[in-house]
């Protein structure tokens, strides 16, 4: 038989931790009510305990900054754990960070299918950036794929470059062409597309700043380059 004394200790533990819960739930509001008060135009997505103790992680749409208990100090950049040699920001980054490509205005960009073309892409890139070039390289070796292109210009010479590359008759061919081999489009002075322009403002209100960025047919993103065989398995999910 189950004693009164006993009873009692498991309603007061109950108690406690029902204190302690929503001291929680109200410190994380605390704080996410701070920011706002005195930022009202900030989106704030989620306000929670970090891994580092005392400090709050705040994800303000496709941001993740970190703050004290009263939201005074705001810290921007990634958080480290050095024990486990992993990088918690760009984890959250990954989780928080999805594009919705229903919205990606197709007619708008430079489009390659190989094979079946049954894995959808999408690449942020720039022909006279080092790194893009490198991950071109890489797309060309996979198989059965299907890549919208979108070309920003991020160096100062990649304007023109950009422009004739829309303006050519194969636009796919003209890209590949320089990232791959080298050879530079014909420019044409009576030809010019708005779709550089229209690219920029794309990339820029999805968040995306630097070159090359990847996004999966799912909405997630990769910056930087990578391996085929990595790009093929992030785009899988693995």
């Amino acid at each position: 038989m189950v004693s009164r004394r006993y009873v009692y200790r498991l309603g007061l533990l109950a108690g406690v931790i029902s204190i302690i819960l929503c001291a929680v739930s109200w410190s994380d509001e605390s704080v996410r009510n701070v920011i706002m008060s005195r930022y009202p135009t900030t989106q704030i997505t989620d306000v929670r305990e970090s891994e580092l103790p005392g400090i709050y992680e705040v994800v303000m749409g496709q941001t993740v900054g970190y703050t004290d208990k009263n939201a005074r100090y705001m810290i921007m950049g990634h958080l480290y754990d050095l024990q486990s040699q992993k990088d918690i920001t760009m984890e959250r980054l990954r989780s928080v960070r999805r594009v919705d490509v229903s919205s990606l205005p197709l007619q708008d960009a430079i489009t390659y299918t190989e094979g079946t073309g049954k894995t959808t892409f999408y690449v942020f890139t720039d022909p006279e950036c080092p790194f893009c070039r490198k991950l071109e390289a890489e797309i060309f070796l996979m198989k059965d794929i299907k890549v919208y292109y979108y070309l920003i210009p991020t160096h100062q010479s990649s304007p023109d470059i950009i422009q004739s590359i829309y303006c050519a008759s194969d636009a796919h061919q003209a890209l590949a062409d320089y990232m791959i081999s080298g050879k530079a489009p014909v420019r044409s002075e009576s030809c010019r597309s708005d779709k550089p322009q229209k690219a920029l403002k794309l990339a820029s209100s999805l968040g995306i700043h630097s070159t090359p960025t990847i996004v999966s047919a799912d909405g997630r993103i990769m910056n930087g380059y990578a391996r085929n065989e990595e790009v093929s398995a992030w785009l899988a999910g693995k």
